[in-house]
């Protein structure tokens, strides 16, 4: 019979006749659906892996043998590979139905926002990663870069120095307070953010350097780019729930949230924002400048 690749016969095994048309055609779809669905759901991982590489299922009669056990072998084999390919089959499509989807953040005179963060819900989606990507944020030439950050919970962040003089980063927010000392180069261990929140950092030497690390708890998540858009990729074509951050969010909003609908993969959310007055200019009394005039 027509068996797909990894369950032909064996041989040196006797051969067996439990492969009629329709547990191929199910083994078949499995292994179509393979490397997508089983990347995507480990519910189908184990099942689907040791059906696709063992030659011969246990208990099944060779030729020439026939017993009831045999038979029954036979019809369970055949009933699980056809389960397995119908739970496959809807996953395999909503995986390839997924997308791109494009946000764009302005202000109300349609003017692009930087710097917004953005997360995408959805009713089924994964759970948070225990242990994901760590991340960055460096300070050049008394700047953070990034001025947000954007991470998913549980993630572990680095804030290298790369400016010849030293600073001490903090924070006091309530979704984390850490606070490292005066540095050059890289402190002796990274940040770790386990509680969704924004998290205001600072320098205690230069009161003109801040940026913002939001903790999130969504599947899909980006900071909006100079032209206020920010990009998600792979999200299943699913109603979805789209919140915003800004840093200028005015009357006093946490966050800004809207519904998208699944079968949309661009969104403008235009959003209120107070954004601060312009920076007045340095007195020369902050810290650094009295570090300045006493190394003169």
């Amino acid at each position: 019979p027509n068996l797909p690749t990894g369950l032909k016969k064996n041989r040196e095994r006797p051969s067996y006749r439990f492969w009629d048309g329709r547990t191929a055609y199910g083994a078949r779809l499995i292994r179509r659906a393979g490397a997508r669905v089983l990347r995507h759901d480990s519910a189908y991982r184990g099942l689907a892996l040791a059906l696709a590489a063992t030659p011969y299922p246990p208990g099944i009669a060779p030729e020439g043998e026939s017993n009831v056990f045999g038979t029954l072998h036979r019809q369970t084999w055949n009933s699980v590979l056809a389960a397995v390919a119908l739970l496959a089959l809807p996953l395999a499509c909503d995986i390839a139905q997924a997308r791109d989807v494009r946000i764009q953040v302005t202000d109300p005179q349609g003017r692009a926002l930087a710097n917004a963060a953005v997360a995408l819900r959805w009713d089924g989606a994964p759970p948070p990663q225990d242990d994901p990507p760590p991340a960055v944020m460096s300070q050049r030439e008394m700047t953070f870069i990034p001025h947000v950050l954007a991470i998913p919970v549980h993630t572990s962040v680095t804030f290298p120095n790369y400016d010849p003089t030293r600073h001490h980063v903090y924070s006091f927010s309530q979704a984390k307070t850490f606070d490292i000392k005066l540095y050059v180069g890289f402190p002796q261990r990274p940040e770790y953010f386990d509680t969704p929140g924004v998290v205001s950092i600072g320098c205690n030497i230069h009161d003109q350097m801040q940026a913002f690390i939001v903790v999130m708890d969504a599947p899909r998540i980006a900071v909006t780019d100079s032209a206020g858009q920010a990009l998600l990729t792979e999200v299943p074509d699913v109603p979805r729930e789209v919140e915003i951050w800004h840093e200028w969010l005015s009357h006093g909003q946490t966050a800004v949230v809207r519904a998208m609908p699944a079968d949309t993969d661009f969104m403008h959310v235009p959003i209120d924002i107070a954004p601060p007055p312009a920076p007045a200019r340095p007195d020369g009394t902050s810290l650094q400048e009295r570090f300045n005039r006493i190394a003169q």
